[in-house]
Parts: C-alpha cells; sequence; structure tokens
C-alpha cells in the first residue's frame, strides 16, 4: 500500500541504534560519518529513507517508488554506505606507504631508467598558441590514465598521469604497484600488444604472474589463452567507453591536473558504486 511522503524529523547525525533495528553503536558512528562526508546533509530524512535502511541492514531486499525530489538516490545509497562502513572495520591498516607510491609516473629517477636513444618520454601533446593569444597552450588529447580492473569490471587501482609514459615501461609498475596494494601480484595480466616491455622485463613479469597475455605479435591471440584474455582486454575499452559516456571523462570541464586528476578519481567511484549496486549475478 502506497504511503504518502514523510519526514522523520531526524537528521542523520541523530539516528540512534533503536530508530535501525538495533544496529551496532561503533558501526553506526561510522556510517554516519562516511554518508555527512557528502551524501546527505544536516537535514531530517524522509521516513521510506529509514526503512530502507532498517530493512537492508536486516538482510531483506527491498524495493522503494517515491516521486521526483523524493529522495530516492539516499535510499538506496544509504544501504550501500552502511555496508561499506561495516566492511572498513574489517580493513588492515596500510603500512608505510613507499615513497612515489601513488605517484611513480612522476617520479624522475625512474623517469630517467625509461629513458632511450630510440624511446624518449614525451609530454602530453600541445596545441599551438595563436599570436595574439596570452593564455596558456590548451592540452589536446589530455592526460593518460592507467586503469586496473577486475573480471567483474570492477576498477580495483587508476593513475592519472600528468606526463606520458612509453606503453611498455608501465606494464612491470603496475604488477609492482599491485603488489604493494595487495600484497601479492596479479592472477593474470593482459593487455595489447603496445604493452609487451623488452625481453628482460617479460621473462621477470611471468616469474611473477601465473598468466600473462599480452602478444609479442599480433597471432598470439590465437591460443585459446590468448583468444580468452583478448574477449576480456576487449571488455575493458567497454569499460573505458562507459566511463566516458556514462562518468564524464570525455572531457574533463576543470583546469590544472589536480582538478583533472580528482575528477579522475570521482568518475571512477561512481562507477564503482554503481557496480556494487547492482545485484548478484547481473
Amino acid at each position: 500500500m502506497g504511503q504518502r511522503i514523510s519526514s522523520t524529523l531526524k537528521a542523520l547525525r541523530e539516528l540512534t541504534s533503536a530508530d535501525l533495528s538495533g544496529i551496532d553503536p561503533a558501526l553506526l558512528e561510522r556510517f554516519k560519518k562516511l554518508a555527512r562526508c557528502g551524501l546527505v546533509g544536516d537535514y531530517p530524512l524522509y521516513t521510506h529513507q529509514t526503512a530502507m535502511l532498517k530493512l537492508v541492514l536486516s538482510g531483506r531486499n527491498a524495493v522503494v517508488t517515491a516521486g521526483t525530489g523524493s529522495g530516492k538516490t539516499e535510499a538506496f545509497l544509504l544501504p550501500l554506505f552502511a555496508y561499506l562502513a561495516a566492511e572498513k572495520s574489517r580493513w588492515a591498516r596500510p603500512g608505510v606507504v613507499p615513497a612515489h607510491f601513488n605517484d611513480w609516473w612522476a617520479n624522475t629517477e625512474w623517469q630517467a631508467s625509461c629513458r632511450s636513444e630510440s624511446n624518449r618520454l614525451t609530454r602530453s601533446y600541445r596545441v599551438p598558441q595563436r599570436a595574439h593569444e596570452k593564455r596558456p597552450a590548451a592540452v589536446e588529447f589530455g592526460h593518460v590514465i592507467v586503469l586496473s580492473q577486475t573480471k567483474e569490471k570492477f576498477i580495483s587501482d587508476y593513475d592519472a598521469m600528468e606526463h606520458r609514459i612509453p606503453d611498455p615501461y608501465l606494464t612491470m609498475a603496475t604488477v609492482e604497484k599491485h603488489e604493494r596494494l595487495f600484497g601479492e601480484p596479479p592472477k593474470v595480466l593482459t593487455g595489447d600488444r603496445g604493452f609487451n616491455p623488452e625481453s628482460s622485463v617479460r621473462a621477470a613479469l611471468e616469474e611473477k604472474v601465473e598468466t600473462l597475455a599480452i602478444p609479442r605479435k599480433l597471432s598470439d591471440w590465437a591460443s585459446v589463452i590468448g583468444s580468452a584474455w583478448q574477449r576480456f582486454r576487449a571488455g575493458i575499452e567497454g569499460s573505458i567507453s562507459v566511463l566516458k559516456r556514462a562518468f564524464r571523462l570525455l572531457r574533463c570541464p576543470y583546469r590544472g591536473f589536480r582538478s583533472f586528476a580528482s575528477s579522475v578519481g570521482l568518475s571512477i567511484f561512481c562507477h564503482n558504486l554503481v557496480l556494487l549496486a547492482r545485484p548478484p549475478g547481473k
């Protein structure tokens, strides 16, 4: 039976365990702190929003329908944030972050090791200025983004690179960062032929990774293993297209590299949230 939308007269910060079917008080505080980072403001929640929280936290499935502007988005995101707050309590505290952990592409010593007579690092191509223009030259093709994705399409890691680095040098760096993040190398590493490194680096990668599905030549995709991971690689291209079209990565509306990198992170965060909100098997 439909009900008229009404207010609970309580803001998120005022909710207690009694309001949410006896939720653990420590979990409730973590959830409120997380959700108040930007999902909801300091205003009273609607009854259908707290009802969704109660039902989902008790392990039940729920559907809510309401008119435009009635807070449906918060109704389905609040339980998701509660799940994230519960999962956060099981995360291990990270150790000391190595130097250049999140900006290895800006490590000048590492960049110098990539330079050779035949393959030099290049900066993003810039549009030439007209004589009368005083503004800085605009970046035409933007910055390179390196994405790591699981078979479930969840983006597990990313880097926005201020300067372009040749693809073959990114392969080992990506594996090493995966090891630092997750404690072990990935089971499978796949990419197109442009990511194939020199023979010594490839040999080291084959020691680290169970299945290295980066072809030396295009005909390598013809094998059974190669064709399977070629389809997975093609699926990543589909994710890139989704990020561009549905999550606004096609064109960055902000100025400066720091703002660009922040917008990339926001788009990937939203992509992963939508993926987590899907029913299992969909």
